[in-house]
């Protein structure tokens, strides 16, 4: 597998191409190459022009690299040029002439009007209501939630062990809630009085 080398190096082995067939081919007619008659002016040719195209690639691209130097320098020039102009169309005609802005692709001023006190009143009543009406609560209030189950039972069932809640969850009470009192049971009633018949003890 050839090694492949940078193109100083391939320029260097052309030159000694040259040097060696102007120095040991100089009397020859001929050289047979892969079926095809060379003379020592074409094999100088062959590596003369392999050298020339590596220059022509390294001229053009440091011809390329000046060139996008210079389109960036043409870029930060019309940048500027255009923010002045801007500025002049703005001063000229004033901040609402968007329709001659628009003429130019040029973007109209944003607008640095800052909201009155009623605006922003009615924003937030409008926000305390949507949070009402959704029953939206703060962190605090929603730590205070939490459920009231005190045990478990475990079930085994031929699908694997089941967790029951053995009290049903929810959300415990509050602390300082009435708890309802029992209700007391209706006494019995006193069972019939059975009659007695004379000359009978009861």
């Amino acid at each position: 597998m050839a090694t492949k080398k940078n193109k100083p190096a391939i320029k260097a082995a052309n030159a000694k191409m040259i040097a060696g067939i102007a120095k040991n081919l100089a009397t020859t007619g001929q050289v047979m190459l892969a079926g095809e008659l060379h003379t020592p002016a074409q094999l100088s040719a062959v590596y003369t022009a392999d050298s020339a195209a590596i220059d022509a690639t390294d001229t053009a691209h440091a011809t390329w690299l000046q060139q996008v130097a210079d389109e960036q320098v043409t870029h930060a020039k019309t940048a500027a040029v255009t923010r002045a102009f801007r500025s002049y169309v703005l001063g000229f005609y004033g901040e609402q002439a968007v329709a001659i802005l628009s003429d130019f692709g040029l973007a109209a001023p944003k607008s640095n009007a800052t909201t009155d006190v009623a605006t922003k009143a009615l924003a937030a009543a409008k926000g305390k209501a949507t949070r009402a009406a959704r029953g939206t609560t703060g962190s605090v209030k929603r730590k205070a939630v939490t459920g009231n189950l005190t045990s478990v039972v475990l079930t085994t069932t031929p699908g694997g062990t089941q967790v029951q809640p053995s009290t049903p969850t929810g959300t415990s009470p509050a602390a300082n809630e009435p708890v309802a009192a029992p209700v007391a049971a209706a006494p019995a009633a006193a069972p019939a009085a059975t009659p007695v018949k004379p000359g009978t003890s009861a």
